[in-house]
């Protein structure tokens, strides 16, 4: 750099001198006993960096965590003070700290960096991720007005994802019998993915690499030996399996929990590293057994119909078992007991339903079945039901049914119409009896 004084070009300054150097516009400014200024345009420039998961190299992230709001300080590594943003800045001090955007990248502007080495370093890791993995990288600002572009693999900054585990007992109630066998259906929330994992004899399951190995038969969900793993990379027994997320917890049926009523699904929050989750004892309660007795009968209690254009067979139906508060539907229809088929009339099935709130767990409600009869002389017509949880009309599930073909008591028997014609014979008189060879004659 030329520097040239106010006065004499030949002569020699000497002594010391005491100067600071400042910014006017491009031009440094030297000012001292003597006044100085650099003609030489200062060289300044930036840096923009991109942050990656150790994982899968890649820029998204996994599970529910987020590049963005990584926190990078730029230090400066310059024996000679540098000026950032007005304010001079020693050997090893923090210059400027920059935060990624959602996309994981951060960048300084063009002219904030004076020329120089620096080096970037991680502060803060973005959320549900360790700043294990996140080395320094060093650059340097040689040309005016360039950002040093740090985003490509080599030089981006990677971390590793929080990852957990979790565990759990499943017994049934009452003997507090430990449930083997049972799969555990495991939904990330933010992304869909689904794996199973399975209790063992004594009904305990966990999704750590200490209890099965990631790695073996991965994410089969057949045994309780089977590893599980989240995302794409590979499994690693030193990790946990489930990276930093919200997860569904949904117990299945199988042969193990018949009988019993099932958990309801349930969350869990995967947010700190390399912990397991203790989901405790997870109890299955007794299924309630819903009963269905029926009688069929005429309006008037009895077991016979006329036949006719419009009768009507009464099904008087007790329900035991019943969950109060929830509503329910009892569907039924009509079938011909000697062909064990629907009785259709019109082309319609003759069938009907009723949509109730159970107000205990036993109750006692009537359908009934209004249809022409008129053809049906002879025929014994039987009463199907099914009973639906209403609860959610869209998805109607069937708690329980009543279909014997063979069952007296829902079996009604349509009669035919019995017309009798009586007749006298008598002459015309009246009289019964008539005497052989004679004649009358009125005269």
């Amino acid at each position: 750099m030329h520097i040239c004084d106010a006065g004499d070009k030949s002569e020699q300054i000497k002594g010391l001198y005491v100067t600071q150097i400042t910014e006017d516009g491009d031009l440094a400014v030297l000012s001292g006993s003597n006044q100085f200024s650099v003609s030489d345009k200062v060289i300044r420039g930036g840096v923009k960096i991109q942050k990656r998961d150790l994982e899968t190299g890649d820029t998204k992230p996994q599970g529910s965590a987020t590049l963005k709001d990584t926190a990078f300080d730029i230090i400066s590594l310059n024996d000679n003070a540098v000026l950032v943003e007005g304010k001079l800045y020693k050997k090893n001090e923090v210059v400027k700290t920059i935060r990624t955007d959602i996309e994981g990248v951060a960048s300084t502007s063009s002219d904030l960096l004076p020329y120089g080495k620096f080096r970037i370093v991680e502060s803060e890791a973005p959320n549900g991720y360790l700043t294990d993995g996140a080395k320094p990288i060093d650059f340097t600002i040689t040309e005016n007005g360039k950002i040093v572009d740090l985003t490509e693999k080599a030089h981006s900054i990677y971390n590793q994802i929080k990852r957990g585990d979790i565990e759990g007992v499943k017994i049934g109630a009452g003997t507090h019998k430990r449930l083997a066998d049972v799969p555990f259906r495991i939904t990330s929330k933010t992304t869909g993915e689904n794996h199973v994992v399975v209790t063992d004899d004594n009904g305990q399951f966990s999704t750590s690499a200490d209890w099965a190995s990631h790695k073996h038969n991965t994410n089969a969900g057949k045994t309780s030996e089977d590893g599980v793993w989240f995302g794409t990379s590979e499994p690693d027994d030193s990790k946990g399996a489930l990276p930093y997320d919200t997860y569904i917890i949904e117990e299945m049926r199988c042969d193990s929990n018949k009988g019993f009523e099932l958990i309801p699904p349930f969350e869990i929050v995967v947010s700190r590293n390399n912990l397991v989750i203790d989901l405790g004892t997870l109890t299955d309660e007794y299924e309630k057994e819903i009963s269905i007795h029926t009688t069929a009968t005429s309006k008037d209690g009895e077991k016979t119909i006329l036949a006719g254009k419009e009768v009507t067979i009464v099904d008087t139906v007790k329900l035991d078992g019943l969950t109060k508060g929830t509503k329910y539907q009892l569907k039924g229809w009509q079938m011909l007991k000697e062909e064990n088929a629907e009785l259709i009339i019109d082309g319609k099935r003759v069938e009907n339903d009723y949509t109730f709130v159970a107000d205990d767990e036993e109750m006692k409600v009537e359908i009934s079945y209004t249809f022409n009869a008129s053809a049906l002389g002879g025929k014994n017509l039987v009463t199907f039901e099914e009973l639906y949880d209403f609860s959610n009309s869209d998805e109607p599930v069937k708690v329980a049914e009543h279909k014997d073909i063979e069952d007296d008591g829902q079996t009604v028997l349509i009669t035919e119409r019995i017309i009798k014609i009586h007749t006298t014979v008598t002459d015309k008189d009246g009289n019964k009896e008539l005497k052989a060879g004679k004649r009358r004659y009125n005269h």
